[in-house]
């Protein structure tokens, strides 16, 4: 009788050790941040490649895009526009401040979440309360390169896209938005996106 009840609390054991096991696999998939953009990342890319002026990034033009010159006013490294210039996308390298590369340093030297929260901090001083962010962050490997997200509305109310990774020794932020008001922006933010997320994928 007793060996009975030692087995039948063994196997009891084991079931309950069996359960918990799986809920913390659950518990581990449910709280990891998702590998896959909210984006797809397949839209046409032409065979035009543009170089950065700063770094040795380069990266594919999309079809139907067109690159420009360096701005000085602006300082963009690199500059693409859609063919009606009603939308553009902007690679621009981060120069984080003493606190926040102290913060990277801190997380392994490849905190994307202190960038992401460096970036928005200019997005915010310039909007001021009209800043409002559209989606939550987004955290995602393109390209096997790991990126950070987040959106927000401009001063037109537009949603702008800034996507944050590392290359090299750069942190960079890649920018979506509009250039001019239209009616229908808020049914072409989806195509801008995973315009960008392909620009991305071109990346070397």
């Amino acid at each position: 009788m007793f060996s009975l009840f030692y087995i039948y609390q063994s196997e009891m054991e084991t079931t309950i050790q069996s359960i918990l096991f799986f809920i913390g696999v659950l518990l581990l998939f449910s709280c990891a941040p998702s590998q896959n953009s909210i984006y797809k990342s397949d839209y046409p890319m032409s065979l035009e490649i543009v170089r950065s002026s700063n770094t040795s990034l380069s990266l594919r033009i999309p079809e139907g895009w067109l690159s420009v010159e360096e701005n000085l006013k602006h300082s963009i490294d690199l500059w693409l526009f859609s063919e009606d210039y009603t939308m553009s996308i902007t690679v621009n390298p981060i120069h984080i401040d003493s606190l926040t590369a102290l913060e990277v340093k801190r997380n392994g030297g490849n905190d994307l979440t202190a960038v992401l929260n460096y970036s928005k901090a200019f997005r915010k001083a310039f909007l001021g309360f009209n800043y409002k962010e559209v989606e939550e962050d987004e955290y995602f490997t393109i390209n096997s390169i790991a990126c950070a997200a987040y959106q927000y509305f401009d001063e037109n109310e537009f949603s702008v896209r800034v996507v944050l990774f590392r290359y090299g020794n750069f942190y960079y932020e890649v920018v979506a938005g509009f250039e001019k008001p239209d009616k229908g922006v808020g049914s072409k933010a989806e195509s801008l996106f995973k315009i960008q997320n392909s620009v991305l994928s071109s990346l070397k």
